[in-house]
């Protein structure tokens, strides 16, 4: 995987990977790509296409600013155990890359060699979030049904929480 859109925010080469692998397995229907936000409070809302045994969902966004910080899902499933399509909320998380020592949401570059693990960003990181309380959400993320041409459309809403 491309570790680039963590650091950057150029999700380029992630994109054109996804995109390559979409037309050589059944696994990936589409990839999409969101306008970035600068405000803290900003959403963005994508429509995207589910159908058939595509009834799963993954994204990533990079939390900037940040030295290599992102939230994101994995293969959330929109189809409950009936088969009908439903409504869910996931609270996100922060993770750190471990592509940048960075500490602070504004530090200089200080690129990580070699490369650390993916780790959650917990009370107890060596982050500027560091302290007693815990870093429950960082953010929220909502797939709502909505009606569309050619199928099922999944309406995402991600908001960051201060």
């Amino acid at each position: 995987m491309s570790f680039v859109c963590f650091q950057s925010g150029k999700e380029t080469t992630l994109y054109n990977e996804l995109k390559t692998v979409m037309g050589k397995n059944k696994y990936v229907f589409d990839v999409f790509k969101a306008d970035a936000k600068t405000e803290p409070t900003a959403t963005s809302t994508i429509i995207v296409t589910a159908k058939d045994m595509y009834s799963k969902v993954s994204f990533i966004a990079m939390i900037a600013p940040s030295p290599d910080w992102f939230v994101g899902v994995d293969s959330v499933e929109l189809c409950g155990s009936d088969g009908n399509w439903k409504e869910t909320s996931k609270t996100l998380l922060a993770w750190d890359a471990g592509t940048d020592s960075g500490t602070m949401f504004k530090a200089d570059d200080m690129e990580t060699m070699p490369r650390d693990v993916i780790r959650q960003i917990t009370k107890e990181s060596n982050t500027e979030l560091k302290g007693e309380d815990d870093i429950n959400t960082f953010a929220e993320v909502t797939f709502t049904k909505t009606s569309g041409s050619g199928g099922i459309s999944i309406s995402l809403f991600a908001a960051l929480l201060a």
